[in-house]
């Protein structure tokens, strides 16, 4: 999809909580802020150091951040710019490149193509490459993968519901230290 469907199809998303018949909206494209924390560097670069190019953790740049830190997978050049002959996601140094691994830790169904991020001028978007695990500008009108996310996290027990839990233990731990 491009940019302009991908962006509107995050922003729309209602994710329904079946088990706590909740609704959880807010969601959005995964965002590629300026690595350095000020300003955008386009200098393609394989270390990292700037918002164009290959083995960027920085954790401002959402999609890269989740390749090479969370997932712990290797792109396809190393820092020094040399072929690493490891693609991406499905050939992490453990296993050869195989396109059709379906789970990576808890990560399911990740596309081995570029994902769309956030915006970068008017006509050109960030995108995520998980097949080689760099990040660029291209046009909008380009069709690519989406990825949502959420900010913070979304409490697999609801506080106050923990709450509860936790007092009625305490309490009842006291209860049992009495006697």
């Amino acid at each position: 999809m491009t940019w302009d469907a991908a962006n509107t199809w995050a922003t729309n998303l209602v994710y329904h909580d079946s088990v706590r018949n909740v609704d959880y909206g807010g969601w959005q494209l995964a965002s590629a802020l300026p690595v350095n924390g000020v300003s955008y560097n386009m200098t393609r670069a394989f270390d990292g150091s700037t918002d164009n190019g290959f083995n960027i953790t920085s954790q401002n740049s959402m999609l890269m951040y989740m390749l090479y830190v969370n997932l712990g997978l290797i792109g396809v050049v190393d820092t020094s710019g040399n072929f690493t002959y490891h693609d991406g996601p499905y050939g992490n140094g453990t296993y050869p490149a195989n396109f059709n691994v379906p789970v990576i830790g808890l990560v399911h169904d990740l596309m081995t193509k570029p994902y769309w991020s956030s915006e970068y001028d008017a006509t050109t978007a960030f995108i995520g490459n998980m097949s080689g695990g760099g990040q660029a500008t291209n046009p909008k009108t380009n069709q690519y993968f989406a990825w949502a996310v959420h900010q913070g996290n979304i409490a697999a027990v609801p506080v106050p519901g923990a709450v509860w839990l936790f007092g009625t233990g305490l309490l009842g731990l006291l209860g049992l230290r009495r006697k």
